[in-house]
């Protein structure tokens, strides 16, 4: 049997006591040292697999300057991104002067096709500042447009940009009778089956449209009583926009 030295007395002693019989000192705990596999020896399946797991975890840990006694794998998994995307908080936001644009967080649109809610309402407002625009371009998406089926737009609104949903196939859009401007392109070959503007049939003849806007075709205009002109008018129906049928 091997023989270790009390660090305090000197004094040799078995290499399985943990205290000195001499002078009681208390001995280092043994560490035991790690087995080598010879070259020859064949690793089994399993041992390889967790040597495979123990390499990466520890390549991830070394980059993150982490150390730990245990290694496990580093897994990426973007539950915060795809809870966002499921309660259709897509949107991205800039500051202009006192209001804010609005666009689609891009950076979340790997996830736009599977978790998206097929119907979203952009916010009226941001940071307590209201949201006053719709960027060019800002639902342009391929994602979007295997996804999405209908928007409302908030009556904040008052500028909806070029391009702003080009490509994509909704049921229905809700347009509020604040929008003043609605730019080129801004629903080109977007098939809607329903554009339900929030306003009367000359409101919606003083916004200035630009051209290739034919997405906008089938068009209804807000009536709260019920018109004697049947088949482009609509109401609310609680809370669903419903057109009036005579």
């Amino acid at each position: 049997m091997s023989e270790n030295k009390c660090p305090k007395c000197g004094a040799s002693i078995s290499e399985n006591k943990q205290y000195c019989p001499h002078c009681g000192a208390r001995l280092s705990l043994a560490i035991e040292a790690p087995i080598i596999i010879e070259e020859k020896q064949e690793l089994s399946p399993k041992t390889k697999k967790r040597l495979k797991i123990a390499g990466i975890a520890a390549a991830a840990f070394a980059v993150i300057g982490t150390t730990i006694g245990l290694l496990t794998p580093f897994v990426f998994v973007p539950s915060a991104q795809i809870s966002e995307v499921k309660k259709g908080n897509i949107f991205s936001f800039n500051e202009i002067g006192d209001s804010y644009s609005v666009r689609a967080n891009l950076s979340l649109e790997k996830y736009f096709s599977e978790y998206l809610p097929s119907k979203i309402t952009i916010p009226n407002e941001y940071k307590g500042l209201p949201v006053t625009e719709i960027e060019s371009f800002g639902f342009y998406s391929y994602s979007l447009s295997l996804s999405l089926k209908s928007i409302t737009i908030p009556n904040s609104v008052t500028m909806i940009g070029e391009g702003a949903f080009s490509f994509l196939d909704l049921s229905s859009i809700i347009i509020p009778n604040s929008v003043t401007e609605i730019g080129y392109m801004a629903f080109y070959e977007c098939e809607i089956e329903r554009a339900f503007y929030a306003g009367s049939e000359d409101e919606w003849y003083s916004i200035m449209v630009g051209s290739e806007n034919d997405g906008l075709y089938n068009r209804y205009y807000y009536s709260e009583e019920k018109p004697t002109e049947s088949g482009i008018y609509w109401h609310y129906v609680d809370g669903v926009p419903t057109i009036w049928d005579n």
